[in-house]
């Protein structure tokens, strides 16, 4: 009698289990080859980025605001007393950008109804109060409990219209100039381009600083 070799028959849960582990084996090997070939992420971020150590903050001084300083020649006659038509200033542009503005600095001015900025005197900063009196000669403006003066010591002392105008401030706001509002002036006592025509002026629309050197208060 010869002796028989029966074949085995191989279960089914054994193939499957043997499919899996080819499966995963291929798997794995693919996403090898995706990681050695650039061109298999083209368009999508392989990883997340990661971030670098963030850089020591540089100390920010008055000069690292001034974008450029350049010479204007003053046109018009707004600041007679303290400046002249056709007077050579330096203005340091971008320097209120991290500097406060100060009353009595000397400012270039963005001014809406007029290519050209304006030079003006800041007058009253976020914080000062300020009001309106009337006197013989027509409104003085109180900042602070004090009559406001130009270069010469002479009272402001503007019109009805320059009244009208800075009035809705003073009722708005309880008078109290709000933040980021600045009442700027002009040389002359009786009003001219300035806030007592076109209201407060806010910090962005001071362009620089302008330097001369008369000191103002």
């Amino acid at each position: 009698m010869r002796n028989k070799i029966r074949a085995t028959q191989t279960p089914a849960i054994v193939k499957l289990a043997i499919a899996v582990a080819v499966l995963a084996i291929f798997l794995i090997f693919l996403n090898s080859a995706q990681k050695n070939d650039p061109a298999a992420t083209d368009g999508l971020n392989a990883t997340t980025p990661s971030l670098a150590p963030s850089a020591t903050i540089p100390t920010i001084t008055p000069a690292d605001c001034v974008t450029s300083t350049e010479e204007r020649t003053v046109r018009g006659s707004s600041m007679t007393g303290l400046l002249s038509d056709g007077d050579t200033v330096s203005v340091q542009f971008g320097y209120y950008a991290c500097n406060e503005p100060k009353t009595g600095d000397v400012a270039l001015v963005r001014f809406a109804g007029d290519s050209n900025p304006l030079v003006k005197v800041i007058k009253a900063t976020p914080g000062d109060s300020f009001s309106l009196l009337q006197d013989a000669c027509g409104w003085n403006i109180i900042v602070n409990g004090q009559k406001t003066r130009n270069s010469e010591g002479k009272e402001y002392c503007i019109s009805d219209s320059g009244y009208r105008m800075l009035s809705l401030y003073v009722q708005s706001y309880n008078g109290i100039i709000p933040q980021d509002a600045y009442l700027v002036l002009g040389n002359l006592v009786r009003g001219s381009t300035d806030s007592t025509r076109f209201g407060l002026t806010s910090r962005g629309s001071l362009l620089g600083k302008v330097e001369i050197q008369t000191e103002i208060a």
